[in-house]
């Protein structure tokens, strides 16, 4: 399997045009650590690079769920994208973006109790059905970034990114 550098095209570099469009989403956190996960590919021999399927797999489902804050962020080493969001109450939906486009997902709250209509889930389903899945457990995500995004989303605010 080749990196995303060996894939792209000196005036089109793939990996780039994931960034611009999560950028031209408004989606500066994601765009940000993706750019920063493309530098370091390739610089790990014993790990598999950035599998180009999961990563564009990715980018889809947040431009789909445009409500969604951006999540945590990181690659396996096998090269598959794996994203996360932690809840409130304490918990965690993870998704992992498979090369055929199927994606893996974890869900669950660290103490289900009183969580109506959010068993833990623990599937490999296509994005259509992650997306109804994991809707309950969306719906429990930190006030502030259920806020946040909405104001972003509806091009109302502009997120900067800092290094501090």
């Amino acid at each position: 399997m080749t990196t995303l550098r060996e894939q792209s095209t000196p005036t089109d570099p793939r990996g780039d045009a994931i960034v611009r469009e999560l950028e031209a989403r408004q989606r500066f956190t994601a765009a940000k650590r993706v750019a920063h996960l493309l530098s370091l590919d390739g610089d790990d021999p014993d790990e598999e690079p950035i599998n180009v399927e999961s990563l564009h797999s990715f980018a889809e489902l947040l431009r789909r769920c445009s409500t969604l804050p951006d999540p945590r962020i990181g690659v396996k080493p096998n090269g598959l994208v794996q994203v996360e969001w932690l809840l409130d109450p304490p918990g965690i939906v993870a998704l992992t973006f498979l090369a055929d486009g199927l994606i893996r997902i974890y869900a669950a709250f660290d103490e289900p109790e009183g969580m109506p209509n959010c068993a833990p889930v623990n599937s490999t389903l296509t994005p259509a059905e992650v997306e109804v899945v994991m809707q309950p457990f969306v719906d429990r995500l930190p006030p502030l970034s259920r806020a946040l995004q909405k104001l972003v989303a509806a091009g109302d605010m502009h997120l900067a990114v800092s290094d501090r």
